[in-house]
């Protein structure tokens, strides 16, 4: 090792050592001793052992003087004809010419521009090209020549050949005329180095060498390949999740200016609303295009029991909703049958989806047809039309049935009452709306035209006070799936919490399938290095040798994605299960092969760079002695990666190992009742007071009963409930503060 390097290296871990103590010293004052033992340790050790041999010399190289000395280099070349001579290396010809290696290797590549090969391969072939040409080698084959010319391999004869003149040994003869093959003069030039497209040569010498490694280690492939392909595959998965559940509620016409009235305020917080709401925003505020309601039917389930006029069985059905015409005109849903401008308008009239229509009136038109809701057959409900099924990316997915809101009233009085919030509203905007400006002006006109009124009948002091506590913002539809899990408005919802959290963990399992992609091309390094030195020594760039690799690199990538595909594609109903989702692979989506193409480019350049600098880093005279140097002062950073590698490896283990066990605790911890041995019949509202009873009775006498009970609520999750107050009697102000507070 010689000592400038030994003086540099030493000079790096003091200052290594210094930077630790400067850390730790933030914690304890006492470490700064440390920094100032260290300097004086440097200070004495250079007054002690001052090395005055060291000398740093930079070699300013003449240009002039270098080309008179490869002149001068070349005709000693051509008079001894060195260049014949097979096992001619850079030390050889050195010797021979009395000079020095590093001598003679600068006059060449800084005289010449060239490498010490296509020096001596330019006479060769030259040679070459003069023999041909001459009658009296005739009896000699073309490799005959070549080996007499200096050259030891038919390969390379016919590859630096093809490279110089642009034609192989046999086609730059044939182009040659019988009657010109005479003796030409001696050093007659041929063309050098034409113009030819040699970068389609190297790339396929590239591939060529990446199917050799392929094929030669299949074991180390596969595990590079395979481990690669599996990242690929968790990451996609959670990609089709991450681009499902922020593409929802995008495809409406004009998605863009519809948008949900939710309150923020501190006595109007959630979705809730007055049923005259919607009918004074549409009236009050232009810029409004429409307004309308929804409502879940049989408080927040939104089910019944239904059944067609002319079927006596009733069926329980889940996404029941009642809804404005205007609400329907504002998301514009696709139609089967019917008008979807005109199908709410009248009273008692009701709009299903394809999928019930076909259930109920397989092969019918359904327009006309009457249903009973809950068998009250004093309520006949037409239907209007039949809408397409609302795609699963849409918050209205779990909806089939729309319910005219036309002529309801769920009360007295009910429709123009400001003090009963049981309507979620939606508005969609006018083209060219300001919406930060329109939400402003929403607020005003309400606090001022309607809450200061409500405020001052119910008698408070200080009506706009009051009414100030009241505020809204509207949500974009698109927002809806992701932004409202404070919300209770009877959806299964995302969560744009979940989403971060998916996209980080698929970005870190990305990471580590490349570190990983990393560590195994450096752990083989060993096996790459005489390659690398070899290709050095027959004059190879350090470009050349990043350009192959990265090719490798590449290569390894495309096939991992395929493969990664693949593996997605077979575990994706699994991924549907666990995931509660209905995700396809996006086959013929135009982005799809693109984004693929792209990211196969550039995981596999991200994750073949350091590999590639890595590897063309050997230094040619050491690895072929048998010492293996990169140059590189230390391997911190591929020691670091494998570290990092490990650590993530077991942070995740670890995070597996405490999700199932939160998991587990959530599932089987006991709740004060047997959850599998309860069971909720619904729609038995529908028998009546006294039928119900009796069936509770007969249900008591079969052994498999232990008990039964009857009751219009549950406390639990994803229950009705029957939204009945309980206030002191003769306390107004609860009851104005409980309906204030009823959409909470």
């Amino acid at each position: 090792m010689d000592r400038p390097r030994f003086a540099f290296r030493q000079l790096e871990k003091a200052l290594v050592l210094i930077g630790l103590f400067c850390i730790f010293s933030i914690l304890n004052d006492a470490f700064l001793f440390g920094v100032a033992f260290v300097l004086i340790g440097m200070a004495a050790k250079m007054v002690l052992y001052q090395h005055k041999d060291i000398k740093l010399q930079l070699t300013v190289p003449d240009k002039s003087d270098a080309r008179e000395k490869s002149r001068r280099l070349k005709e000693a070349v051509v008079v001894n004809r060195l260049y014949q001579d097979a096992e001619l290396t850079l030390s050889s010809l050195a010797v021979k010419l009395g000079i020095h290696p590093h001598e003679l290797s600068r006059i060449i590549n800084t005289g010449l521009d060239k490498n010490f090969s296509d020096f001596i391969n330019e006479f060769r072939v030259r040679e070459v090209s003069r023999k041909m040409r001459d009658p009296a080698y005739d009896n000699l084959t073309l490799l005959g020549i070549a080996y007499e010319s200096g050259f030891n391999s038919k390969t390379t004869f016919n590859r630096v050949f093809r490279e110089i003149t642009g034609k192989t040994p046999l086609e730059y003869k044939k182009e040659v005329p019988i009657d010109k093959l005479a003796p030409l003069p001696r050093m007659r030039p041929v063309i050098l180095r034409q113009n030819i497209p040699k970068r389609k040569f190297m790339i396929r010498n590239y591939f060529k060498i990446a199917y050799r490694q392929l094929l030669r280690q299949k074991m180390y492939a596969t595990v590079k390949i395979g481990g690669f392909a599996l990242g690929i595959a968790a990451c996609l998965l959670i990609g089709l999740y991450i681009h499902n559940e922020t593409t929802f509620d995008r495809f409406y016409p004009g998605a863009d200016r519809i948008f949900r009235v939710v309150g923020d305020g501190e006595m109007s917080r959630g979705l809730a609303w007055p049923a005259p709401m919607s009918k004074a925003i549409q009236q009050d505020f232009p810029e409004v295009e429409f307004a309308g309601r929804m409502r879940l039917i049989n408080s927040y389930l939104g089910h019944a029991e239904l059944r067609p006029a002319e079927q006596s069985q009733n069926t329980y059905e889940q996404g029941i909703i009642y809804i404005d015409q205007s609400f329907f005109s504002a998301f514009k849903l696709p139609m089967v049958y019917g008008d979807g401008a005109t199908a709410l308008k009248q009273p008692q009239t009701m709009v299903i989806s394809k999928a019930m229509a076909d259930k109920y009136y397989r092969g019918q038109n359904p327009l006309g047809q009457v249903m009973y809701i809950d068998n009250d057959q004093s309520h006949p409900y037409r239907i209007g039309g039949v809408m397409a099924d609302i795609p699963a990316n849409s918050h209205l997915h779990p909806f089939n049935f729309f319910i005219t809101l036309s002529g309801m009233e769920f009360g007295a009085g009910e429709q123009n009452s400001w003090r009963w919030y049981n309507y979620i509203q939606y508005i969609k905007l006018k083209a060219g709306t300001n919406v930060a400006a329109f939400e402003e002006k929403l607020n005003t006109g309400l606090r001022k035209n309607y809450w200061m009124p409500e405020a001052r009948k119910g008698g408070a002091q200080d009506p706009k006070k009051e009414a100030g506590k009241f505020h809204v913002y509207l949500q974009p539809v698109p927002d809806i799936n992701l932004y409202s899990y404070d919300f209770s408005d009877g959806l299964t919802n995302g969560d744009i919490r979940f989403v971060w959290l998916f996209g980080a963990v698929a970005l870190f399992i990305l990471i580590i399938a490349c570190i990983n992609f990393i560590n195994l091309s450096t752990a083989k390094s060993a096996g790459r290095a005489k390659e690398v030195g070899l290709r050095k020594v027959v004059g190879s760039y350090r470009s050349s040798l990043i350009a192959q690799f990265l090719t490798e690199s590449l290569i390894y990538s495309f096939i991992s994605f395929i493969l990664g595909i693949m593996v997605a594609w077979l575990l994706l109903p699994y991924f549907n299960s666990i995931a509660a989702k209905s995700l396809t692979m996006p086959w013929f989506e135009w982005w799809f092969v693109p984004v693929i193409l792209l990211s196969t480019l550039v995981v596999g350049t991200l994750a073949g760079l350091y590999p590639a600098f890595y590897l063309s880093g050997f230094r040619p005279g050491q690895v072929l002695k048998g010492t293996i140097s990169t140059g590189s002062k230390s391997p911190m950073l591929r020691n670091g990666l494998v570290v990092f590698q490990f650590a993530a490896s077991i942070i995740l283990i670890i995070s597996t190992i405490v999700i199932y066990n939160q998991m587990h605790f959530i599932l089987s911890r006991k709740v004060g009742f047997d959850k599998d041995q309860v069971m909720v019949l619904q729609g038995t509202n529908t028998l009546g007071d006294q039928p119900i009873r009796n069936f509770k009775t007969e249900l008591g006498k079969i052994a498999a009963v232990k008990s039964a009970s009857i009751s219009d609520y549950l406390p639990i999750n994803g229950t009705a409930r029957n939204g009945n107050a309980f206030f002191n009697e003769g306390r107004e102000k609860m009851i104005l503060l409980f309906w204030a507070r009823f959409g909470k």
